[in-house]
């Protein structure tokens, strides 16, 4: 195998998952990565500007390993598995173990609410989310309310991400699916 091209990554996220008629009428595309968060705008089917927020899901890991003295590893389960970017009462009664650091000076997990670790992401998601809102605004994305986002990245696997960007952005937002890969089965 050779190399035929390379293309930035703000533009190939945006063949493999928008739609012609997104990039023709505009479109921001949100890249939620672990190190960073890239907002890329679309219109009349090209890519017209590209910022680049410097906090991404990692930062999300980060902010649970720190407030809740685990380690990162942990920390990262404790997000993929319970997290969410929405808060229900259910949150309040359901408890999660938190393996310690150093598990050989305190053997025994400690306990959090998920809507303890909730808060935690939503913290941060708050601080990404206002910096991608200003970006968008900066590059002009205003306009018609129908201008949509859609996030892609390992971010945007976070539970009920939609619905608080939604919120954050004052937007219509969707998940970014890469189009035209059939599932494979086994």
């Amino acid at each position: 195998l050779g190399i035929h091209a390379i293309v930035a990554s703000p533009v190939a996220a945006g063949l493999a998952v928008l739609a012609e008629e997104e990039r023709e009428l505009g479109v921001a595309l949100v890249d939620l990565g672990a190190g960073v968060t890239t907002v890329a705008v679309h219109a009349r089917g090209l890519l017209l500007e590209i910022a680049v927020v410097p906090m991404g899901g990692q930062d999300i890991t980060d902010d649970i390993a720190a407030a809740l003295a685990t380690r990162r590893a942990h920390a990262e389960r404790l997000k993929c598995v319970h997290g969410s970017a929405s808060l229900t009462p259910r949150d309040n009664h359901e408890l999660i173990e938190v393996v310690p650091i150093a598990e050989e000076d305190a053997p025994e997990a400690g306990r959090v609410t998920c809507a303890q670790l909730n808060q935690l992401i939503r913290a941060r998601l708050d601080h990404i989310f206002r910096l991608v809102g200003e970006a968008l605004d900066r590059m002009g994305f205003k306009g018609p309310a129908g201008k949509q986002v859609v996030l892609t990245g390992g971010g945007a696997e976070l539970a009920a991400i939609t619905d608080f960007a939604q919120a954050a952005l004052g937007r219509q937002v969707r998940i970014g699916r890469p189009r035209g890969l059939s599932q494979v089965t086994g």
